[in-house]
């Protein structure tokens, strides 16, 4: 038997906190923290391989929690972060944002981060980001 990622949620939405392990706990093992001192008492005690930022956290809970992820933990741990708008927070490599995400896409996005594989699952195809609605032409 395969031992599953960690993967931390970190979110203050209930709703969507439950709806994000339930979508990750097929293939990560899940904890949920609700609260900045809760999630930074899971970091400082545990090794994660994912942590996922919900976007309705703060921008300044995730700034610290970012702050604490390059302190107490391993190089191979990653941020996701979800979020309303492209480029929030400006994360450099190993660590992301996901801005307007589907499940599907959160999932193959965490996934992918971890270098696990999901069962039947198939790469989305990248949309033509660089290409405005209105210069859809390569000329």
């Amino acid at each position: 038997m395969t031992v599953k990622p960690e993967a931390l949620v970190y979110g203050c939405n209930p709703v969507q906190n439950r709806a994000r392990q339930l979508l990750l706990q097929p293939h990560f093992a899940v904890t949920i923290a609700t609260s900045l001192p809760g999630a930074l008492a899971l970091i400082s005690g545990k090794r994660f391989d994912l942590i996922l930022l919900d976007d309705s956290v703060a921008e300044a809970d995730c700034l610290t929690i970012l702050e604490a992820v390059h302190e107490l933990l391993p190089i191979q741990t990653k941020v996701l972060s979800l979020c309303r708008e492209p480029g929030r927070f400006r994360l450099s490599a190993p660590h992301e944002g996901l801005a307007a995400a589907s499940a599907a896409e959160i999932l193959h996005k965490a996934a992918a981060m971890t270098g696990i594989r999901i069962p039947g699952d198939v790469p989305f195809p990248q949309p033509p980001c660089s290409k405005s609605r209105g210069n859809l032409s390569d000329g």
